[in-house]
């Protein structure tokens, strides 16, 4: 049925998303606030990400379409990023004052604050 395959669907991204953040689970601490910065804007990449990287709480550091959840980024000490372009993670990085601390591959990133932002 067109629901039953729909909802295997999102199992398989669900699935495909915890898979690709698997670094980032290792590399961060293992609970508490965490920064979340992307370029996919979308709610169901955030929760996906959120499943991912629990019992951390992600905070957006943007609006997320169709999340009820204000972004702080101020409020957070440690930010994760996952993105598909480097050229959006410069651009976005740069505006939200954060470099990049520690690369792991696959468009993945441990970012930090600027000194000074």
């Amino acid at each position: 049925s067109a629901i039953a395959s729909n909802g295997s669907a999102a199992v398989d991204r669900a699935g495909a998303t915890d898979s690709r953040l698997q670094p980032l689970r290792e590399a961060l601490p293992g609970a508490g606030p965490l920064g979340w910065v992307t370029d996919r804007n979308d709610v169901e990449h955030f929760y996906q990400a959120q499943y991912a990287l629990a019992p951390r709480l992600l905070i957006p550091a943007e609006p997320v379409d169709g999340l009820d959840l204000p972004p702080e980024p101020r409020e957070v000490a440690r930010w994760a990023a996952a993105f598909e372009s480097e050229a959006a993670l410069a651009r976005t990085t740069a505006r939200l004052g954060l470099r990049v601390e520690r690369p792991l591959g696959d468009g993945l990133y441990v970012l930090e604050r600027m000194p000074g932002s």
